[in-house]
């Protein structure tokens, strides 16, 4: 059930803070989250550093819930605010990583994760990584757009 709620809950997060005028341009950031997350999880799952516990629908051991969820929104969302500067880009990382982390550690004390050979602190390296990735994909979804016009 936990899947579910997340689910629900990010897309009303979603739908309040969604600029309407950027979603075709940023979908891409969303998709690039998916991909990378989908890579990621399956990976640790298959290497036994972590398990989703009853995902409701799997995909590649991870909930579809969780992928199409908080993963595609939140990559949505992070590129549809991505800030300009350099500085104003690695706090944004932080930032988002930071809400990343909030969101798996209620995952965990719900017991819709659980670690097996895996800590907060490798969760919080890889979140990192991820969302720096994602602000490269993001800059170059900006690039492709002032080039065209």
């Amino acid at each position: 059930m936990p899947w579910i709620i997340l689910f629900v809950l990010s897309w009303l997060l979603f739908a309040l803070l969604a600029d309407r005028r950027q979603q075709a341009l940023v979908w891409w950031t969303g998709l690039g989250a998916v991909a990378l997350q989908l890579l990621v999880d399956t990976c640790a799952i298959r290497s036994g550093y972590y398990r989703m516990a009853d995902p409701v629908v799997s995909l590649y051991g991870s909930s579809l819930f969780f992928t199409f969820g908080p993963v595609l929104s939140m990559g949505t969302l992070f590129g549809m605010y991505l800030p300009r500067g350099p500085l104003a880009r690695a706090a944004n990382v932080l930032v988002w990583a930071g809400i990343f982390c909030s969101m798996e550690h209620l995952l965990l004390g719900s017991g819709a994760l659980v670690y097996l050979n895996w800590n907060k602190a490798m969760s919080t390296v890889i979140d990192l990584m991820v969302f720096t990735v994602l602000t490269w994909i993001a800059a170059l979804r900006e690039d492709l757009v002032r080039v065209s016009i």
